[in-house]
């Protein structure tokens, strides 16, 4: 429906936002049940990082001048180490799936995993 409203309307950025609008009421719906069925249980780490997604978007929307998305690349690189986000496992497992041009991530995902 929003696609109907807002692509005649406002062309390509339209559409990009009806995708964000559906994405987001989307994923909280799959977020809601699966915590209300049991079946994800968001300890401190994953609540973090889920109150980093909007807080990400905001940021690219208003602020997002290109040498920021440099430092904030490196801010997220810092923060998922310092936290301990991403388990040393968890890291081999991810690299084990890289592609060979992509090879090259490979030893900063395992220097940052904890």
């Amino acid at each position: 429906m929003t696609s109907y409203v807002l692509i005649p309307s406002m062309g390509i950025m339209g559409g990009a936002i009806s995708q964000l609008i559906s994405a987001f009421i989307s994923s909280s719906f799959v977020l809601y049940y699966s915590v209300s069925t049991k079946v994800f249980f968001p300890g401190k780490r994953e609540s973090f990082l889920l109150s980093l997604i909007p807080l990400l978007g905001l940021y690219e929307y208003f602020i997002d001048p290109l040498w920021l998305d440099v430092i904030a690349l490196l801010g997220v690189v810092v923060v998922f180490k310092v936290f301990k986000i991403i388990r040393r496992e968890e890291a081999k497992v991810v690299s084990s799936f890289l592609p060979r041009w992509l090879k090259f991530l490979e030893p900063i995902l395992l220097g940052i995993s904890s």
